[in-house]
């Protein structure tokens, strides 16, 4: 069962995929209704989850599920990733990279590669106020205070030498 986003449990699980290119209103269209619509049949072990979706600044896609409903599954986590690499497929899209890192500089998305990240905010080049995208997140609490996060308070800190 597909619902809002905003209406969803806050402990409801995420996932945050990384979308390599800024997508046209005309590709975020076609990604949020092919995922509502997967997610509106999926399934763990034949019951039905509770689910939504959103995309953040035309680079995230933000998948919950509401596990006080029905528990997720290895199998309906298999069929999430089958579905998502389709739909890249398609969309010409790459969801799975996680070398990447989003940042702001100003109010512009930038992306580094990680190893250059580490390396701009070792040399000081990049700030530790810099805020980030934090895709390791994992509930749906953490999105509305979370998922925007300066470096100095991320999990990047334990992979930078300052």
């Amino acid at each position: 069962m597909i619902v809002k986003f905003s209406s969803i449990a806050d402990n409801a699980r995420v996932w945050v995929y990384q979308i390599d290119k800024d997508l046209s209103r005309a590709e975020e269209d076609v990604l949020l209704n092919e995922t509502s619509t997967f997610l509106g049949t999926w399934a763990a072990h034949g019951s039905g989850l509770k689910a939504a979706v959103r995309i953040v600044a035309h680079r995230l896609l933000l998948i919950s599920a509401d596990e006080s409903f029905t528990n997720v599954s290895g199998c309906s986590i298999d069929s999430q990733i089958t579905f998502l690499k389709e739909i890249q497929s398609r969309l010409k899209i790459n969801l799975f990279n996680r070398s990447d890192i989003f940042y702001f500089e100003g109010d512009e998305l930038k992306v580094m590669d990680l190893v250059d990240f580490r390396k701009g905010v070792s040399e000081g080049n990049i700030s530790l106020d810099t805020f980030i995208f934090d895709t390791t997140i994992q509930r749906k609490s953490q999105v509305e205070n979370e998922l925007l996060i300066a470096v100095k308070d991320s999990w990047l800190m334990r992979l930078i030498k300052v």
